[in-house]
């Protein structure tokens, strides 16, 4: 950073902090996301644990490994991930890897973060400082965050319904 260094919530913003906050952002979910999507997909005997062989099939791997990496719990079913092995192996265990590094490397990096915060001394509110109370902060930090994810994602997810359109006959 260059030039006067921020303030959030009367604490200075310094590298270590935008650090943290760049591996919890940018890159744990799509690590946890596409790189096990990708391996999957590279591999055909993975791929024979799919039930909707091509642009839908793609959707379908993706949203597992983004159900997996939320933890939210759900699927988008047709995936062999409950029979036995060797297909339904490489989905628990893709999955479970994918399950644990979207719910506890964040955690770990929000406790790091909050407690290099909570060691700082308080500095006086001045003009540099970020004010978390005011609508545009809030509208600033959802915008980021739409695009954040949309850059991330929306490419592959987009992918596989509109290859599947064209395949079906579409203009």
């Amino acid at each position: 950073m260059v030039g006067r260094t921020p303030e959030f919530l009367g604490r200075k913003i310094e590298k270590r902090e935008v650090v943290l906050t760049s591996l919890l952002i940018l890159l744990v979910h799509p690590i946890a996301i596409l790189i096990p999507g990708a391996i999957t997909l590279a591999f055909p005997d993975q791929l024979s644990g799919i039930s909707n062989p091509g642009f839908h099939g793609l959707s379908q791997v993706i949203y597992e490994y983004a159900s997996a990496a939320a933890n939210n719990g759900s699927g988008f079913e047709g995936l062999a991930d409950s029979q036995p092995a060797p297909t339904g192996l490489w989905w628990n265990l893709s999955a479970s890897v994918s399950l644990l590094a979207g719910r506890y490397i964040p955690i770990v990096a929000l406790i790091l973060l909050a407690d290099g915060m909570a060691r700082k001394p308080v500095v006086p509110m001045t003009t540099g400082t970020l004010r978390t109370d005011t609508g545009l902060f809030a509208g600033i930090t959802a915008g980021v965050i739409l695009i954040m994810g949309a850059l991330t994602f929306f490419p592959v997810l987009a992918l596989g319904p509109i290859a599947e359109y064209f395949q079906l006959g579409g203009v």
